[in-house]
């Protein structure tokens, strides 16, 4: 079964602003304050934003979801902002694509303590999947993509932890330094 090149257009034009908003943050910081609107893109597509909580804190959200021809495609960013006590940022994008969930955090984080190492998460509050460890990069940033065929749209709390490297990947969360949720689906 042959699909059409509609669906690819609208897979493309999902991951472009996905990347445009991830650039954004990361080079005009202070552009993460602003309100923003809802706007609809095209019939069948939805996104959402939203800005400031009551505390105050940054918390940006992009959302599209999409239906073409039967086959549903779903795209969201976030801000991860740091816990009490904490320092750092970052971005988490997820889509979910025929069928197959992928995931990814860039943060910008201080070096870890010695023996130490930061580790991904997505939970919902009773279920915790650890996505692995997060790598450094050469601009000193840090990295992190998790692909699954299970739709994990349901995980929308992400949570990165200073992790301690003698106890590897354990599967237990440990000191959390930023997180970000994603709205809840529909």
């Amino acid at each position: 079964m042959r699909s059409s090149p509609w669906v690819y257009l609208w897979i493309v034009l999902a991951i472009l602003l996905l990347g445009w908003i991830a650039w954004d943050q990361k080079l005009l910081p202070t552009q993460r304050d602003r309100d923003t609107t809802p706007v609809p893109l095209a019939e069948g597509t939805s996104t959402t934003s939203s800005a400031v909580t009551s505390a105050g804190t940054s918390t940006n959200r992009t959302t599209i979801n999409l239906r073409t021809n039967g086959q549903e495609t779903h795209a969201a960013t976030i801000t991860l902002t740091p816990v009490a006590g904490r320092t750092g940022s970052g971005s988490a994008t997820r889509t979910y694509v025929n069928g197959r969930f992928d995931h990814t955090v860039t943060a910008s984080l201080p070096s870890p303590a010695t023996g130490r190492f930061y580790e991904g998460w997505l939970t919902d509050g009773s279920r915790v999947l650890s996505t692995g460890r997060l790598e450094r990069t050469d601009d000193d940033t840090y990295r992190l993509t998790y692909n699954s065929s299970e739709d994990l749209r349901g995980l929308t709390r992400v949570v990165i932890t200073e992790e301690t490297e003698i106890m590897g990947l354990d599967g237990i969360t440990e000191d959390h330094v930023v997180e970000g949720t994603f709205k809840e689906e529909e």
